[in-house]
């Protein structure tokens, strides 16, 4: 079977140096959606903020919404249980787990 385009698209965080990567990302995400290049996009490693920031671009522009965030869970590393999996609730997000053994990349 040969899909024509990616089916979600997993943008990953950039330099925290960057000013507005939150907004460069969505343009990104809008760009190729108009394209017909994904059908879905997700988040992977990004902070709670800059999700709900970037959920809030995507409603108040009307361009392709946040499906879901990958983040890093495992017994060894439960963070996200504090900010990450009560923001995704919140906004319907779903979740996809990384690193779940605990071993680094």
């Amino acid at each position: 079977m040969r899909f024509p385009c990616t089916v979600t698209y997993w943008g990953g965080t950039v330099a925290a140096v960057a000013p507005d990567v939150v907004r460069s990302c969505m343009r990104g995400v809008d760009d190729l959606a108009r394209a017909g290049k994904i059908l879905y996009a997700g988040l992977s490693d990004f902070p709670a903020w800059r999700v709900s920031r970037a959920v809030t671009l995507a409603e108040v522009r009307g361009s392709l919404p946040i499906a879901g965030v990958q983040l890093e869970y495992s017994l060894v590393e439960r963070t996200a249980e504090r900010e990450l999996l009560p923001m995704a609730q919140a906004l319907g997000l779903g979740t996809l787990p990384e690193r779940i053994i605990g071993i680094p990349r």
